[in-house]
């Protein structure tokens, strides 16, 4: 094995380059990394868009009887001329309907989710004097973004009640909340269930029954009363006396009077019906001429919808994937078989088909960076830098699991940003050992070490400046903030991964697998792509070095360039937009 170089008048990178040139550790380098890299990649969460915290809740308080202007004028008005004045507070905004009024507060972005809400929670107890009369004590909601369902599961079936088909969906609610991630849940549509008792007025007279009667005995019965406990072989057993009513029998069954010396049931003197109440909202689904399965003979038929959100951090793809094995294995059991169950939102499968895009958007990039190499550096040169292409990725993603980020649409952007970045500094390190292999006879430990000190410096200022040109959008406000800040973040951390996996494994590489060719030797222009090129540049730069007229035209090119291109904007040739389509 060849010795090191000593360390006399070599700067950071060659110390480096002669460190781990001939070092075992880098190998260890090299496998850490990758190790590093797919352990993130399998375990980081996966989401579409990046997680942006956006505090915000909903101070309900209600009036009764007051109309919506009075709401207006006696709630809505002095309570956010109230809440504005808290710090974090972006904007506020209120509605008012009957008897009931509603601010929502929106804090800033980045703001602290329980310290908001804290302090808002204390501003409005600190107020509560400046109530009006009669309104009820309000009450605070929060509005969270991780609320929202990544998976909404429909239930249809014609001619079945909508309070059937909600009992089969709560049915099914609850042992999809038993998934693990899965957090807020609820069930959208149908009518509930209730027992709609219809009161027979002439029977109520005949049997000297009053509402009042009716009601007073419902009151008192449908409720569980504690009667005490049985203690016992180290057991307590509670003891309740009465009952809920649990069918139209039990409330059918109840004595509401006396008459003759015989009770008077409930359902004497009324009619007791077992089903949904009134309607108060129509939930429908309709199949499209897309819909590949079996479709019902009417147009629109009931549904009810489950939704499930996730946990915050959680991966959208796993708890959907394991939600819809659990709704699978259930299936059978609770589901009945003329109930379609549709699948209408699935955010898990959105986030995975973006994420996997763009994971083949980026493997295309990389092919297309390897192909560039071998055709400009040849095929062993390009075989270096390639090897130092998932290397850096795979430290990014490492690096960015431990910072708690997730792979989604811009993390991944960032990634396929940096790639015509980060081969840069392995690109000028190959070179310019390959231009130092080129003399004969030299100690190839102290060749690659050389070049790599040669260009050390230029190579760290070039990183630096890159790092640079990204930094600023770390102070971009509002909701583009912390939506694009994977991109301030990746980027800085590829170049500096690709500038110490330049240092190390690249040097290491050369020395190992970069051959030279004998007609290479002794400084000969290898007959390459990129020797033809070079002749071309050669060429181009001694007539704008030597030709003052040919220099003027070409700053004044590259100028009006510029002029052109800033001016394309202005003209509406280039479209501003928030979010690509």
């Amino acid at each position: 094995m060849a010795k090191q170089t000593p360390n006399t008048d070599l700067n950071l990178a060659g110390r480096i380059a002669n460190y781990f040139i001939n070092s075992k550790l880098t190998l260890l380098i090299m496998l850490f990394a990758f190790l590093a890299g797919m352990f993130a990649f399998l375990v980081t969460p996966r989401e579409e868009n990046p997680s942006i915290l956006v505090p915000a809740a909903n101070v309900m308080v209600m009036k009764p009887g007051a109309s919506p202007t009075e709401i207006e004028q006696l709630i809505i008005k002095p309570l956010e001329a109230i809440l504005q004045g808290l710090s974090g507070v972006d904007h506020t905004y209120g509605t008012a309907m009957n008897s009931t009024g509603v601010v929502t507060v929106v804090f800033k972005v980045g703001q602290n989710k329980e310290q908001s809400l804290v302090k808002l929670y204390d501003r409005i107890m600190s107020n509560l004097d400046r109530m009006p009369a009669g309104t009820l004590p309000p009450l605070v909601k929060p509005a969270d973004v991780d609320d929202v369902p990544i998976l909404t599961v429909t239930l249809s079936c014609a001619g079945v009640e909508d309070c059937r088909l909600r009992r089969v969906a709560y049915d099914v609610l609850e042992h999809l909340r038993r998934v693990e991630g899965s957090a807020l849940s609820f069930v959208h549509g149908g009518e509930p269930r209730k027992i709609n008792v219809y009161l027979d007025l002439e029977r109520m007279h005949a049997y000297n029954v009053t509402l009042s009667d009716i009601r007073q005995v419902v009151n008192a019965t449908n409720v569980n009363i504690p009667s005490g406990a049985f203690v016992g072989n180290n057991r307590v057993a509670a003891v309740q006396s009465g009952g809920m009513l649990k069918n139209a029998d039990d409330v059918g069954n109840l004595v509401v009077a006396l008459a003759a010396h015989r009770p008077v049931y409930l359902k004497d003197v009324s009619r007791i019906v077992d089903g949904p109440g009134e309607i108060e909202h129509l939930h429908r689904i309709a199949y499209g001429p897309a819909y590949s399965g079996a479709k019902p003979q009417d147009y629109e038929i009931p549904a009810v919808t489950l939704a499930v959100a996730k946990r915050a951090g959680t991966n959208a793809v796993t708890v959907a994937d394991n939600i819809l094995a659990t709704l699978e294995r259930i299936r059978p059991t609770l589901i009945p078989t003329n109930v379609g169950v549709n699948i209408t939102r699935n955010d898990g499968a959105r986030a995975n088909d973006a994420v996997n895009t763009l994971m083949e958007h980026l493997a295309i990039a990389v092919g297309t960076v390897v192909l560039l190499l071998v055709f400009f550096l040849g095929w062993r040169a390009a075989s270096i830098v390639t090897i130092t292409i998932p290397l850096i990725l795979f430290i990014t993603l490492a690096v960015g699991y431990i910072a708690g980020q997730s792979i989604n649409r811009i993390t991944l952007f960032s990634l396929i940003l940096s790639l015509g970045l980060l081969v840069d500094d392995s690109i000028v390190v190959i070179e310019n050992i390959f231009r130092h292999y080129t003399h004969k006879g030299v100690d190839r430990v102290r060749a690659a070490v050389a070049a790599v000190n040669e260009i050390g410096k230029p190579t760290n200022l070039a990183t630096i400046t890159v790092m640079l040109a990204f930094l600023p959008m770390f102070w971009v406000g509002g909701m583009m903030g912390p939506y694009m800040a994977p991109i301030p973040s990746n980027v800085p951390v590829a170049m500096i991964a690709s500038l110490a996996i330049a240092y190390t494994v690249a040097p290491w590489a050369a020395y190992r697998f970069l051959k030279i060719k004998g007609h290479e030797q002794q400084g000969a222009v290898h007959e390459t792509h990129a020797g033809f090129l070079e002749r071309h540049y050669e060429k181009i730069m001694r007539r704008l070095i030597s030709t003052s007229a040919a220099r003027r035209r070409f700053i004044f090119g590259i100028v009006a360039a510029l002029v052109a291109v800033a001016l394309l904007p202005a003209f509406s040739v280039v479209k501003f937009k928030m979010l690509p389509k």
